[in-house]
């Protein structure tokens, strides 16, 4: 009986492979079949660039395919299924689907380029999914989710819409049946960016904590289970975990790496002078600063949905922990791994929820020297690179 073989090179692409299965399903259990097309367009793009590179004899470092499928997977984690557009019309002004085969394009040229400059641990998905979220948010967002009914086979654009307000939602789970496809809602991530920016809602001269959390944002336990619009991969914190706590256990990922760098994360988020209120001369005070409009509940309930809604549990489970990306020794992995936490926090409050956590591991690429070590972990030492 013949045994599939793997390339040695391909192990940690495989493995990581499996773990971003779990967060892919959940994204396209809540999203629906877009999320095929998101992808399938976005590796298009990159395949078809890696070709026309190879044939222009420019290319000295070809990446092998699965660990650019691997990238383009990854990259399609941090993109709304609502980017895909079946009927590909090039008359619409307004056509988001290009956007995707750019992404591709872009992934598969700053691939190239790293591998050609080295010296740093530049990532290529990093780097593209930064370029989504700060240079064209607007591509990053979705206010559509799928009914659960609906999930999977559901489309996220279906013209069956139920108009779910905040202040009065139900966990997305305990959703009534109806004939209702889809769920129309503001992503709780958007009104805590304006929140952060000092921006009171439409129609409001002010905006304390309190109300935030009582009448704008969701259940939490949306954010936690799935069912709340956001990028595929950031649909349920669960399947993150579940993906994370796999890659612990075949090697991959030291579990010291993301639980330092999300611990870092919370903790600087609790330091962080964030917005008492906002409007009607609201400052930035926090919790170790008294504040009459804000206790250590809401304080707490506030960095909870500033962590969850944030790309920080996405890159610090599947991004910062690659063997590509984070040093080989174990105290200074941690180390990368805790400055990574500190750096991501402030770019969460002070840059953009969506890339704040991308911003911060690419700086921290730029500053740390280039590994030393084989891509695949010793059997030894399991995750350690």
């Amino acid at each position: 009986m013949t045994r599939l073989r793997i390339d040695p090179r391909d192990t940690n692409d495989v493995h990581l492979s499996l773990g971003l299965l779990f967060p892919a399903a959940a994204g396209l259990a809540l999203f629906g079949w877009r999320c095929l097309g998101v992808w399938a367009f976005i590796i298009l793009g990159a395949f078809a660039t890696r070709m026309a590179l190879s044939r222009l004899r420019t290319w000295t470092a070809t990446p092998r395919p699965l660990s650019l499928l691997t990238q383009t997977v990854t990259v399609g984690l941090f993109c709304p299924a609502t980017l895909f557009e079946p009927d590909l019309s090039f008359t619409q002004p307004d056509a988001r689907w290009p956007a995707l085969i750019a992404l591709g394009v872009m992934l598969t040229l700053l691939d190239w380029a790293f591998r050609r400059l080295g010296g740093h641990r530049a990532h290529a998905a990093v780097w593209t999914a930064a370029v989504l979220t700060l240079a064209v948010p607007w591509l990053a967002q979705t206010d559509r989710i799928l009914v659960p009914q609906a999930a999977i086979v559901g489309d996220v654009l279906d013209s069956r819409v139920l108009t779910r307000t905040s202040a009065t939602a139900e966990p997305w789970m305990d959703l009534p049946r109806g004939p209702e496809h889809v769920v129309e809602t503001s992503p709780a991530g958007a009104q805590l960016q304006e929140f952060l920016r000092g921006r009171p809602p439409a129609g409001r001269t002010n905006q304390t904590v309190a109300r935030l959390l009582s009448d704008d944002l969701p259940p939490l336990e949306d954010l936690v289970v799935g069912g709340h619009p956001s990028a595929i991969g950031q649909g349920s914190v669960v399947a993150l975990v579940i993906g994370g706590l796999l890659l612990v256990y075949r090697g991959l990922t030291p579990l010291r790496v993301p639980a330092l760098a999300l611990l870092a994360c919370y903790l600087t988020l609790i330091a962080l002078p964030l917005p008492a209120g906002v409007g009607g001369g609201g400052t930035r005070r926090w919790l170790f600063e008294r504040d009459a409009r804000v206790g250590w509940l809401a304080g707490l309930t506030l960095v909870h949905y500033l962590l969850l809604t944030s790309a920080v549990p996405l890159v610090a489970t599947f991004l910062l922990p690659q063997p590509t990306i984070r040093p080989n020794s174990r105290w200074i992995a941690a180390g990368f791994a805790i400055l990574f936490g500190i750096l991501a926090a402030v770019g969460t409050v002070f840059v953009s929820l969506a890339g704040g956590a991308l911003v911060a591991l690419a700086i921290l690429q730029l500053l740390w020297p280039k590994r030393r070590a084989v891509l695949v972990p010793s059997p030894g030492t399991p995750g350690e690179g």
